[in-house]
């Protein structure tokens, strides 16, 4: 019967470039002075030898060419807060053997998630907390060849903590 085993990949190349931006807003006057945005861009272009059943080149497994980053804080007089939107676009994920033998590429679409955290030092030893991880409740779909072949999907829920943490 068929024997099926992980192998390396042949040649492939990557090329690409990252910018990012990060800014304290201290020169603001009084409690905007606490604020500041950290941005960041990559562009990552990752061919590989591999092709998908319809001949077409397949990059690097988990490469997103496009992805970004948005952050906006503040931090002043023992409080801190953060909003963070991190998005990446779809990326070859694998390949698998379909039913009639053909091999299909697997991809993730594009996804972002948003999160949000804030926390006050209560005292200089206490800190009180709440965090929300993926707040717009979004999952990752995946589909195999084509976008409207759906494979599977991972659903991460939204959720939220609340904490406090103590130095002693």
């Amino acid at each position: 019967g068929p024997v099926e085993r992980v192998i390396n990949g042949g040649s492939g190349t990557v090329q690409g470039f990252e910018v990012g931006y990060q800014q304290a807003f201290d020169f603001l006057p009084g409690w905007l002075s606490g604020f500041g945005t950290s941005l960041n861009y990559t562009y990552s272009d990752a061919d590989t030898d591999s092709e998908d059943i319809d001949g077409n080149k397949l990059p690097m497994a988990d490469n997103s060419k496009h992805q970004y980053n948005a952050i906006l804080w503040y931090e002043k007089s023992g409080l801190q807060a953060r909003v963070a939107y991190n998005w990446r676009s779809k990326r070859f994920a694998e390949m698998n053997t379909s039913v009639w033998g053909d091999r299909l590429a697997i991809w993730n679409e594009s996804v972002g998630y948003l999160d949000a955290s804030v926390s006050y030092d209560i005292t200089p030893r206490g800190t009180v907390y709440a965090q929300g991880t993926n707040l717009t409740n979004e999952s990752e779909r995946r589909y195999a060849q084509w976008s409207n072949h759906f494979y599977d999907q991972n659903i991460f829920e939204r959720r939220y903590y609340l904490g406090a943490r103590f130095r002693f």
